[in-house]
Parts: C-alpha cells; sequence; structure tokens
C-alpha cells in the first residue's frame, strides 16, 4: 500500500508539473498581440536578424472578453522566427519605403502637402483633399483612452489614395496638436486592408519612430486576411487606445490583447491626458483630372443603402473620463460631422441594441449622387 501511494503522489506531481508548464506557455502565447501598418508586403515583413528585447507590459487588469458579435477578422502573422522576449524590429528595406514604425497610407508619406493638411475642423480650418464622416466627443474633462468595435472591408481605393476606418484621440490647440491613431486602412499600392497606428505631436507637421511594438507575431502592416462581404459574413476588429497612468504611455490593445504603446515622452499636450475622442471614416481625394476620386469609404455604400451586413459601422463605442472606468459613449455625448455627405455620409444607429452607442458610414465617391 506504501508503495502505490507514492507511486500516485509521483503521477499526480508529474501531471501538476506538465500542466504549470502546459499553462504558463498559453499565458505566454496570449500576451504577445497584433500590431500596425504598411503600404506594401515588403515594409511589413521584417528582416530576420533584427530583433530587440521588449519585456514591458501595461498596468491594467485584464477586462475580460472582446464582445465581437461578427466574426474576428484574423491577421496574418510575420513568419519571422524570433527568439523569446523578443520582437521583430522595422527596417528599411527599398528606396520608396519610410523608415519608421508606424504605417500610414502611402499619401501621408509621399505628399508632404497632404501631411500638412491632415486635419479635422477642430484642428485646422483647412483640410483640403481629406474628407470625412466622424463622430466627435462633446464636453470638458480630461479622456484617458477610448474604445470601439470595427467592421473591417476592402473597399476601393484610386493610386495615391486610401480608406480608413479609425479611432482618433488628441489633445493640444489645432496648430500643434497631439493625436494616437489606429483603424484598418486600404491603399491602392496594396489593395487590401492592413491595422495601423499613427501619432503627431506638431499638428501633422512631421513624424517618425515612436510606437513600441511588444507582439512578437504581427508588427506594421499587418494584412487583415478576412475581411466583411456586403450582404454576408462580417469580420470585426476591437480596438482599445487608453493611457497608463503610472508611465503616462498610451497603449494600443487589439482584440483584448496589447501589442504596443507610445511612449509620454513623444507628447507634449497628451502628456496629460487627452481633450477628446474621434471615431470614424476618412478617405484622400486627390481630385485627379479634376473631378471627385471614385475611392470608397467604409464597404463603398451609403449607410441609407442598407446597415449591418451591408454598410461600415463602429459601435459600441466607449470611452475612459476623467480617470474613471471605461465606460458606454452616451448619444448625448457625441456630435457628427460629415464633410460632403453626397459622396460619403453618416447615421447613428437605433437605441436599444446590443450594439450600444454605434453608427453607419461610407459611401461610393465620385457617383450620380456625388458631383465631380
Amino acid at each position: 500500500m506504501a508503495t502505490q501511494r507514492r507511486r500516485r503522489e509521483v503521477v499526480v506531481g508529474i501531471f501538476l508539473l506538465i500542466t504549470a508548464v502546459l499553462v504558463d506557455s498559453a499565458q505566454a502565447r496570449t500576451s504577445l498581440t497584433l500590431s500596425d501598418k504598411s503600404n506594401n508586403i515588403e515594409f511589413a515583413r521584417a528582416s530576420r536578424g533584427t530583433v530587440k528585447t521588449i519585456q514591458m507590459k501595461s498596468s491594467f487588469l485584464d477586462e475580460g472578453e472582446s464582445h465581437l458579435q461578427g466574426l474576428p477578422a484574423e491577421l496574418e502573422e510575420w513568419g519571422v522566427d524570433c527568439p523569446e522576449g523578443t520582437v521583430p524590429i522595422i527596417r528599411k528595406t527599398s528606396e520608396n519605403v519610410p523608415d519608421i514604425k508606424d504605417y500610414v497610407p502611402s499619401f501621408f508619406v509621399d505628399d508632404v502637402k497632404s501631411l500638412h493638411n491632415k486635419s479635422f475642423p477642430v484642428f485646422a480650418s483647412y483640410n483640403k483633399g481629406h474628407e470625412y464622416a466622424v463622430v466627435q466627443t462633446i464636453g470638458k474633462g480630461t479622456f484617458r483612452g477610448g474604445q470601439a468595435i470595427h467592421n473591417v472591408w476592402t473597399p476601393h481605393t484610386e493610386t495615391g489614395e486610401a480608406s480608413i476606418s479609425q479611432i482618433w484621440i488628441y489633445a493640444g490647440p489645432d496648430e500643434t496638436v497631439n493625436t494616437v491613431e489606429a483603424g484598418w486602412a486600404v491603399d491602392a499600392s496594396s489593395g487590401t486592408s492592413r491595422f495601423f497606428t499613427y501619432w503627431t505631436s506638431d499638428g501633422y507637421k512631421s513624424s517618425g519612430p515612436g510606437f513600441v511594438q511588444t507582439s512578437k507575431y504581427y508588427g506594421p502592416g499587418s494584412t487583415i486576411s478576412s475581411t466583411s462581404t456586403y450582404n454576408g459574413k462580417q469580420f470585426e476588429i476591437n480596438i482599445q487606445i487608453r493611457q497608463d497612468l503610472s508611465t503616462q504611455h498610451w497603449w494600443l490593445r487589439l482584440n483584448d490583447m496589447d501589442i504596443g504603446y507610445w511612449p509620454g515622452s513623444i507628447f507634449n499636450s497628451l502628456r496629460g491626458g487627452a481633450d477628446g475622442v474621434y471615431w470614424g471614416g476618412e478617405i484622400y481625394n486627390s481630385e485627379k483630372n479634376g473631378q471627385h476620386t471614385t475611392t470608397q469609404m467604409g464597404s463603398g455604400h451609403f449607410p441609407r443603402d442598407g446597415y449591418y451586413t451591408k454598410s461600415s459601422f463602429i459601435r459600441n463605442l466607449a470611452y475612459i473620463l476623467n480617470n474613471g472606468p471605461m465606460q458606454p459613449v452616451p448619444k448625448a455625448a457625441l456630435v457628427t460631422y460629415v464633410s460632403k455627405p453626397q459622396c460619403y455620409d453618416l447615421v447613428m444607429g437605433p437605441s436599444g441594441l446590443n450594439f450600444g452607442t454605434h453608427f453607419y458610414f461610407g459611401g461610393p465617391g465620385l457617383s450620380s449622387q456625388c458631383p465631380k
């Protein structure tokens, strides 16, 4: 009996040891996540052998499930094998690719004039070429984060242009506004939808390396391989940006997993919190041949053409206000702005749905309704 008892104890001990190893390995895998943008595949792939140790984590507690109701959109992995505790670091691989961590559509990189003009009405009075369908928070207070679920599409885009769905968190005066931004974007050079980030600390006059990646599986320009279809399956991503008060860093979370952060040190106004949050769509219209672009926003359809499964939406809007918890955004706390409703429009969704505060947006661009 004593011999059998000792054997059982040994077997149980081995089982517990194996279980602990498996659980630890699973937790290690789930603590690493998704990332950012690129305007071609060459940029999205990190060169082998370039690594950097990044072991910093946010101080946030896990806040539960993503509440995705469509299918979770999949992102393609880099396919780069990195040593444990390290992540791929982007390096310039051609003369046509910028040596920056944050992916931005090509018009932000190549067209300096467009870069300077990228703004909202609250950021500057002049926003030639950029058209929006967005909602904005109103009221006073200090914002420490924002969140929403976006369904993902691959709208048509003309060469040198882009179509975007994103969240912006901003602070400071128009001329030197600070922003952190994330979402999905499609530009003609790739023809695919990619996850992206962007930031500025001087009113879009310049940008550069800044986002610190903490994921070893995904990086700037990661392709979103599953996207929504008209009147068909819907694929979604849940994007959250929030400030860690202990470090002043702005952490980015995709589908409930931290993927990296913008250090507080690269900002001035945003270091102390944000003035507000935007969600919505943006396109760049280069007005080739003197006519409006055919670049589509969202699904390429107006909200009035049909809602769920037919129009691009952003739902379950939430924010952190005055150091409180992440909480749903009331409709009364938002205003809408549509720069050219005959080309791209926005409609707030009805109350009482499990979509929370949400809206539909988008349009076809040049059409019988959108003037040349």
